[in-house]
């Protein structure tokens, strides 16, 4: 499903546009995916799991620069670990 909504921006007050994709993500499932931009440069984006999956633990070790492109999302009860910058 694609689809595009207009809402006032919350900086400028003038008219932007949201787009809205369903898309299939590996691991978890079906997502909709929002973005929207407006003239004077405000972003927004977000990302909203449609399904519900059992609880899993995935790890991610970066031992070369290419290993940093990886994209990470998680859910919304989530926790991402980076022992090595002392976030836990």
């Amino acid at each position: 499903m694609n689809l595009t909504t207009e809402a006032n921006c919350p900086v400028c007050s003038r008219m932007m546009q949201f787009n809205w994709e369903t898309r299939e993500i590996a691991y978890f499932g079906e997502a909709m995916m929002i973005a929207g931009v407006c003239e004077c440069g405000f972003r927004h984006s977000d990302t909203i799991l449609l399904g519900q999956k059992e609880p899993a633990r995935y790890v991610l070790q970066v031992t070369e620069i290419d290993d940093l492109d990886a994209r990470v999302i998680r859910s919304s009860s989530g926790t991402i670990r980076i022992p090595e910058l002392g976030v836990d």
